[in-house]
């Protein structure tokens, strides 16, 4: 990120006050604590005023500013600032509080669920805790062309310039994109699942999300996927589609799924599943989805999405979600 994405997100997001609030109950004085992907060291510096020795670290270069930021601020002597990436770059200490909020836009990640794996059980001190420490998923469908659906302009026809592009849009049809949606594209209400616990990590069987509603006139061109952090205390922050336009800041935003062609039934009761295969290693893999009214049903899926060859398959190792 450039370092005006790091200020937009600080000086406009109410996230950050929910954060410190959280930090403030949790920590207390002598805490070991450890601020994963620390940015600009905001987290940090907060832990670290509530008392806590912290650990801060991050694998870019946004932390040489956090360690003058926190020289600034008086609370250097009280932060150590580690630049690597986790978990290879971790001291071997464990801490009693995690803070860890960097999450992909569909939340589930192999990357994300893998290194809390590896710091549930290498780098957590008995009784020691997440923050976040629980998540629910949310899945609502949408309607909306143009740029929110970043729809190419092919709805009718595939032939652009006396030239056919249906393998461009089968492909597209299975890829997921981030996106900022507005509350107009909604067609139905907004019910997140259950609240998980983060830690132990779930399970990709455990991570399916569903959803159902009665059909409208409009038809559904895409899901929405999204997801709440959970801070304590009855306090979530949430990147759910249609939120106030002056806090489009939050860094998730949402991951929009394409319902292509789109579905329409109107009066009959739709239905949405979004899940993940799991890979060998136990962790969540390529994330497939369907859309279903009646007898019809739209399916996508992310191996679908990407251009490839037999040579690549072969010969080659495609890169991993």
């Amino acid at each position: 990120m450039s370092l005006y994405d790091y200020a937009e997100m600080l000086f406009r997001s109410a996230r950050i006050d929910a954060f410190r609030a959280a930090i403030e109950r949790v920590v207390e004085p002598g805490m070991r604590v450890l601020d994963l992907g620390t940015g600009l060291g905001t987290y940090a510096m907060f832990a670290a005023q509530a008392g806590a020795r912290v650990t801060a670290l991050d694998s870019d270069r946004v932390i040489h500013l956090a360690r003058s930021l926190a020289e600034r601020n008086g609370l250097a002597d009280r932060i150590e600032f580690v630049h690597g990436r986790a978990p290879e770059a971790l001291p071997p200490e464990r801490w009693d509080l995690v803070i860890f909020e960097d999450y992909s836009t569909p939340f589930v990640s192999a990357a994300s669920h893998g290194l809390l794996r590896t710091i549930a059980a290498d780098h957590l001190a008995p009784g020691g805790r997440l923050l976040p420490d629980g998540f629910r998923l949310g899945l609502t469908p949408v309607s909306a062309v143009g740029p929110v659906a970043r729809d190419p302009g092919m709805a009718g026809s595939d032939v652009r310039f006396g030239l056919s592009w249906t393998d461009l849009r089968r492909q597209m049809a299975n890829c997921g994109q981030k996106a900022f949606l507005p509350a107009d594209v909604l067609i139905a209400p907004l019910e997140p699942g259950p609240r998980r616990p983060i830690l132990p990590v779930p399970a990709p069987a455990d991570l399916e999300v569903r959803a159902a509603w009665d059909a409208s006139e409009r038809p559904v061109t895409g899901l929405a996927l999204w997801f709440d952090l959970d801070l304590g205390d009855g306090v979530w922050v949430s990147n759910e589609p249609g939120r106030d336009p002056d806090r489009v800041a939050e860094p998730w935003g949402q991951w929009l799924l394409p319902v292509d062609p789109p579905l329409s039934a109107p009066g009959t009761r739709m239905e949405a599943r979004v899940w993940w295969e799991t890979r060998s290693d136990g962790l969540p893999g390529w994330m497939a989805w369907s859309c279903t009214a009646g007898d019809a049903t739209r399916r996508g899926h992310e191996f679908a999405g990407i251009p490839l060859s037999l040579d690549d398959l072969t010969g080659g190792k495609p890169e991993a979600p």
